[in-house]
């Protein structure tokens, strides 16, 4: 029997979850009964669910009964991080396969996975840092993008005449979502040269150069 293990986040934050996936492979030709894996979970986590693709396991260690040769069977186990995960942390997570018949390769018994835990932040970007209308009045948006792990609220942005801009202010953004900030250029016939500049609640780029009239 041989086992591999894996994890769905190589970094992870204190309240969110991470998926492990055992697979066992019997490489055969006979089959192998009474496969059982074990996992060691490390402290930081708690278990959430369990379920495989044999046996229906709910607990560990996970009985899948008889795998035949050439066959395959999966666990998976749901796992919430601990608030008191602390950052910079390694989670070091261990699956082990065994079955009631002699395996004269012990040594793909075992596999470990492993997470780091980064500090729980929301970080901002902002997909571009100079917009230049050139002497042409009209509309550009800057996109902004909670890149973080929690949520990040923008609380306000501002910009002097005769730039203008709207959109996002109040809006709260999830990991991985999006707002749009519309900037508006109402002149021409002059240089113009400023700095939209954005609040929020979490880390990251809080400005970009507005030009017009060049």
């Amino acid at each position: 029997m041989v086992v591999t293990y894996s994890v769905s986040r190589d970094t992870v934050a204190a309240g969110q979850t991470l998926t492990y996936v055992s697979t066992v492979h019997n490489h055969g030709p006979a089959a192998a009964g009474n496969v059982t894996v074990s996992v060691t979970l490390p402290s930081e986590v708690t278990l959430v669910g369990v379920s495989s693709s044999l046996g229906g396991c709910p607990t560990l260690p996970c009985n899948l009964g008889t795998v035949n040769g050439g066959s395959s069977a999966t666990v998976l186990l749901e796992v919430e991080v601990n608030g008191s995960a602390v950052a910079g942390a390694v989670l070091t997570s261990t699956a082990s396969v065994g079955s009631d018949v002699i395996d004269p390769n012990e040594a793909n018994n075992t596999a470990s996975a492993r997470t780091r835990v980064q500090p729980a932040i929301g970080l901002i970007d902002i997909d571009r840092e100079t917009i230049e209308f050139g002497d042409t009045p009209g509309t550009e948006q800057l996109v902004l993008t909670n890149v973080g792990v929690i949520d990040v609220t923008i609380s306000g942005h501002s910009i002097s005449d005769p730039f203008t801009a709207e959109g996002c202010v109040g809006t709260t953004l999830a990991p991985g979502e999006s707002c749009v900030i519309t900037v508006m250029f109402p002149a021409s016939g002059g240089a113009w040269c400023e700095v939209l500049e954005v609040s929020h609640n979490g880390e990251g780029d809080r400005r970009a150069l507005i030009k017009g009239g060049i």
